[in-house]
C-alpha cells in the first residue's frame, strides 16, 4: 500500500476550520463524508478524517476532524494531503525505453519527429525529439496532450503554434 498525493490545502476558509483545496487530478472527485486522507506531519502519515466537502464558484472546501478552527486550519495552508492506494500503470502509461523511436504526431501539423529520449525531471518527464528543425523538447504533461497510441506505435501530442524547434508551416 502506498500514499498517493491527491492535492494540497490552500487556505483557511471561515472560521469553522474549513480549508480550501485543489486536487491535483481535475477528473478526480473530493474526498467524501467519512473517508479518511493523510497529510504529512513530522516524517509520519498523519490520518484526517472528512466531515464535509462541497465544491462552489470560488472553489472546493474539505472540513476535517479533528481541526476545529481557522487558526488550527492555518497550519495546513500550503501542505499536500494524500489517500491510501495502489498506483496502477494505466493503458497510455509506458516505459521510456519502449517509446524511444516512435514517431511524434502533433494533432494540427502531423508528424514531427521523432522520440530519441527522455530525461526525469523532479516533477515531470522531459521527451527528446529530433524532426526536420533539429531536435525539441516536449515535457510530459496533460496541459500538451501527451499521449501513446500502443497499436500504431505513435505518440500524439498538441502543441501551441511557434513552439520551439517544431516545424510551422501547415
Amino acid at each position: 500500500m502506498a500514499y498517493i498525493a491527491r492535492g494540497c490545502f490552500l487556505a483557511p476558509r471561515g472560521v469553522k476550520g474549513e480549508l480550501f483545496v485543489r486536487l491535483y487530478d481535475r477528473k478526480e472527485s473530493l474526498p467524501g463524508e467519512g473517508e479518511e486522507i493523510f497529510c504529512l506531519n513530522r516524517n509520519t502519515f498523519e490520518p484526517l478524517k472528512v466531515e464535509r466537502s462541497f465544491s462552489y464558484e470560488k472553489g472546493s472546501v474539505l472540513k476535517l476532524q479533528p481541526v476545529k478552527d481557522r487558526n488550527e486550519a492555518e497550519a495546513f495552508k500550503g501542505r499536500e494531503f494524500f489517500v491510501e492506494g495502489v498506483e496502477v500503470e494505466s493503458e497510455e502509461s509506458f516505459m521510456s525505453d519502449e517509446a524511444v523511436g516512435l514517431d511524434i504526431i502533433d494533432g494540427r501539423r502531423g508528424t514531427i519527429g521523432a522520440v530519441t529520449g527522455f530525461i526525469e525531471l523532479p516533477s515531470y518527464t522531459l521527451m527528446l525529439g529530433k524532426g526536420k528543425k533539429g531536435v525539441f523538447e516536449v515535457p510530459v504533461v496533460k496541459g500538451l496532450g501527451v499521449r501513446i497510441d500502443r497499436k500504431s506505435k505513435i505518440i500524439i501530442v498538441e502543441l501551441p503554434s511557434g513552439y520551439p524547434g517544431v516545424d510551422d508551416a501547415d
